[in-house]
């Protein structure tokens, strides 16, 4: 990949273990050896994730901006984090955009108040839910409807079989944006779960408000072959369409499978053949506009 490349990277992960807030990256407080859903995990314990890390495995590449999706597992509250990141901005210029959490397991006014505090910090953009809510709940749409009303950004995290339902949710906000992340999070790369995630996607994508991360494939193939990915990025593509897909790196969780520039240039392999404007729409410009950053 040419590191002349503009990249914005939209989905970046930092955490620092002293806070405390991240007992699953902790050794000492998580014994239990599981891969929590993600692949070896061991190989992210024990050691902090932040911006020195994250720019030794992009060395030499043109990363203008991240967004910051959130990591913590056990803050005292949730705008912690998104306090603790503004000011991680302000002294070293990284992140450009926070993506936050809110637990939506709580009343309503409880969401809303604490969408307030997430608020404070200008680099604030939206939420993901770290585990894929009902998307058919009234009290989850409720909490959809009180981040559109704040004009917010909902990273929506849905899989094969939850997509046409948060397709649904998508098109009962017209007007606030849903981005989905880790290319609509495929459970596998089954042949069966391929065909139902396609016919998701085709639903989420039929609403103009929806974009779509093309990263985190490492997790359901479990590694980054060029032809393995081909089919998941290529009907991504021609679904959103250029102006809606966005590469992202889901650094370190990633690195459990390939290196940042083996990703990058896996990437660029797979859109080599799209012109300039669109290369760098997908690896910079929909980030920034999307994001707001």
């Amino acid at each position: 990949m040419s590191t002349k490349l503009r990249i914005v990277d939209p989905h970046v992960h930092l955490w620092e273990l002293k806070t405390g807030w991240y007992p699953l990256l902790d050794p000492q407080t998580d014994t239990s050896g599981q891969d929590h859903g993600v692949g070896p995990f061991g190989k992210l314990q024990g050691s902090d994730f932040l911006l020195p890390d994250y720019f030794g495995h992009a060395s030499g590449y043109d990363v203008a901006k991240i967004v910051h999706v959130t990591a913590a597992q056990a803050p005292p509250t949730w705008p912690d984090e998104t306090r603790y990141l503004e000011e991680l901005g302000a002294e070293q210029g990284y992140p450009h955009g926070i993506i936050g959490w809110t637990d939506f397991d709580r009343p309503v006014a409880e969401v809303d108040a604490e969408l307030a505090a997430h608020s404070e910090f200008s680099r604030f953009r939206g939420l993901r839910h770290q585990t894929v809510v009902d998307y058919t709940s009234d009290h989850v749409l409720e909490c959809l409807g009180v981040m559109d009303r704040r004009g917010l950004i909902y990273d929506t995290v849905a899989h094969e079989d939850s997509l046409p339902d948060a397709a649904k949710a998508a098109r009962s906000f017209p007007n606030m944006s849903f981005v989905l992340e880790h290319t609509g999070w495929p459970s596998s790369g089954d042949k069966g779960v391929f065909e139902q995630w396609r016919t998701g996607m085709r639903e989420f994508a039929a609403s103009p408000n929806t974009a779509v991360k093309i990263s985190g494939m490492g997790i359901p193939l479990r590694g980054y072959d060029l032809e393995q990915l081909r089919p998941w990025v290529e009907t991504a593509i021609e679904t959103f369409g250029v102006e809606r897909c966005m590469f992202a790196s889901n650094f370190p969780v990633d690195w459990l499978f390939t290196e940042y520039s083996t990703l990058f240039e896996i990437y660029e392999s797979l859109v080599s053949s799209f012109t300039e404007d669109e290369r760098r729409a997908m690896f910079a410009d929909n980030a920034e506009r999307w994001y707001r950053i």
